[in-house]
């Protein structure tokens, strides 16, 4: 009873003092009330102070944020001033640095480049344009050859391609070598080169298979290749002839090369006479003659014409009186007229393709003397033997129907239907056999393919300058355009039929090399007119003052 006496007594004060002193709580169950309590204050005390915090803060920011913003531009400002300066600073202590190292870099870069060209032009130098009509020509060789060869029956496509092949990788070959040496070579090596071919041509005259009635091959014994060596004469004529002209380029305007063909006068100055044929006569005329000769005794008419007729434009372009040219001209007709008319070389083969080709102009001609004449007679004919040949007529007649069925687009690569009927269609028809497979259209393009070779050359030979380059570009050039052109008026019966091979297209070997051999001169000399290393003209000029 006291205890609870004791208890009650001290309930007034604790309930007095329950703010005062947390320590004193009560323990029976008035917690909770007090707790709520406590929070509620609590929860007014964060309201009051968050209220006046925002109030604080939204006057802080108020009144700081126009300061800051102020402060900020200023400072912006500032920088911005300050980086300038140093901007302009670093940039004029830096630039000329800059720009030199600029500068360095592109040199080093361009000295790179000119590194690579160098190595490029070292293996494909002169003229691209050139280049790229060779290349182009090269391939429709293989595309002709394939054609020609793999659709027909009874073929042996494999071989003939691979053979195609090989002598254009040679002539290929032969011609990256040959464009490589300076024009100055070519002029020492010309005699070479002519006695070499000449040689070479005598003895395949004399010891070489007979084919076509002639004798015009010889076979190299390791690879078991024929190859003609009047091709090598053909060129080796060319540079003899150009070299002789350009040392006579200071008084060939005055002095005449050949001596008088009147007796009297002959008389009255034999002395003069003979120095004339001496020096003149034989060294310019000499090699021409001899070549001419050789070619119509072992090749034929059409070949002798191509020579003859690209030495008398270089005479002419070399500077050669009108009045010697006049007398060339007449003495070769006259020889001419003597061949014929006696039967020397090939004659029978001429008058009977001239028979062909106008058959009243002459008597028909068929005759078994000459292994030609078996194969090139008019009309068809059978041999002792029983063969039937077909006469060059019928030649003609499957070239125009070839040439008509192509159309304006062609029939397409390997669609040919006259192949068959077409005497070495790969080769002495090529170009019929083109337009029958690709159309007026390819036949076109083949033929501004050699024009346009023909105008590059022209160019090269206008910007040389100097006599021997210039007469040999020309030459060499002038005789393959020459032989294209004849190639394709025979398929387009516009001429006789000569046995000509398209330049770089018809399947051919030494024909093939040596044709790739001339552009690769060239393109030599292209090359050496492109590095501005040619010879001064002096008295070998052709012109009046010299070509940059």
């Amino acid at each position: 009873m006291r205890f609870r006496r004791r208890h009650t007594d001290r309930t007034p004060d604790t309930a007095g003092q329950s703010g005062a002193s947390p320590q004193a709580a009560p323990a029976d169950g008035t917690a909770p009330a007090l707790g709520a309590e406590a929070r509620r204050l609590t929860e007014e005390a964060a309201h009051a102070i968050g209220t006046g915090a925002r109030k604080l803060s939204d006057a802080a920011v108020h009144t700081i944020a126009p300061e800051a913003k102020r402060l900020t531009g200023e400072a912006a400002h500032a920088i911005g001033e300050g980086a300038k300066r140093l901007s302009s600073a670093a940039a004029e202590a830096i630039g000329p640095e800059a720009k030199r190292l600029t500068e360095a870099g592109m040199k080093l870069g361009r000295q790179a480049q000119k590194k690579g060209r160098r190595w490029i032009d070292a293996i494909f130098g002169g003229d691209k344009v050139l280049w790229t009509v060779i290349v182009i020509l090269l391939i429709f060789s293989m595309l002709l050859t394939f054609s020609a060869t793999v659709y027909k029956p009874g073929g042996t496509p494999t071989a003939k391609l691979f053979n195609q092949l090989f002598f254009i990788f040679l002539g290929i070959g032969s011609l990256l070598v040959v464009h490589l040496i300076r024009y100055q070579i070519y002029g020492r090596l010309a005699n070479l080169v002519f006695f070499t071919g000449l040689v070479l041509t005598v003895l395949a005259m004399l010891i070489g298979p007979e084919g076509a009635g002639a004798r015009r091959d010889l076979v190299i014994p390791v690879i078991n290749q024929p190859i003609q060596p009047f091709e090598i004469l053909k060129i080796g004529v060319l540079m003899v002839l150009a070299k002789q002209l350009a040392r006579r380029q200071k008084t060939i305007e005055h002095t005449p090369i050949l001596p008088s063909l009147n007796p009297l006068r002959w008389m009255q100055d034999a002395q003069g006479n003979m120095d004339i044929l001496r020096y003149e006569t034989i060294p310019l005329l000499g090699p021409i003659a001899i070549t001419c000769v050789l070619t119509f005794l072992s090749v034929g008419n059409s070949t002798t014409l191509i020579i003859a007729t690209t030495c008398m434009v270089m005479l002419f372009i070399g500077r050669v009186r009108m009045a010697d040219l006049g007398k060339i001209v007449a003495l070769v007709a006259v020889a001419g007229i003597v061949f014929f008319a006696v039967g020397l070389g090939r004659s029978d083969t001429g008058r009977s393709r001239m028979a062909s080709f106008k058959p009243d102009m002459l008597t028909k001609h068929v005759a078994y003397t000459r292994d030609s004449i078996e194969i090139y007679s008019y009309p068809p004919a059978v041999t002792p033997d029983g063969k039937v040949v077909p006469g060059e007529t019928d030649q003609s007649i499957n070239a125009k129907m070839s040439i008509a069925s192509g159309g304006f687009f062609g029939k397409g690569p390997g669609m040919s239907t006259h192949r068959s009927n077409l005497a070495e269609a790969e080769r002495d028809f090529a170009y019929a056999f083109i337009i029958e497979e690709y159309g007026a259209v390819g036949g076109l393009i083949i033929l501004l393919l050699y024009l346009w070779l023909f105008f590059r050359t022209i160019q090269i030979f206008k910007k040389c300058g100097t006599a021997f380059p210039s007469l040999l570009v020309l030459g060499l050039g002038l005789m393959i355009v020459l032989q294209a052109m004849i190639h394709m008026l025979v398929s387009v019966s516009l001429f006789p039929i000569t046995g000509q091979q398209l330049p770089l297209i018809s399947k051919g070997g030494s024909s093939l090399v040596f044709t790739l051999m001339a552009l690769g001169m060239i393109l030599g000399v292209s090359r050496q007119t492109a590095e501005r290393t040619l010879d001064t003209p002096k008295n070998e000029s052709l012109f009046e003052h010299n070509n940059d």
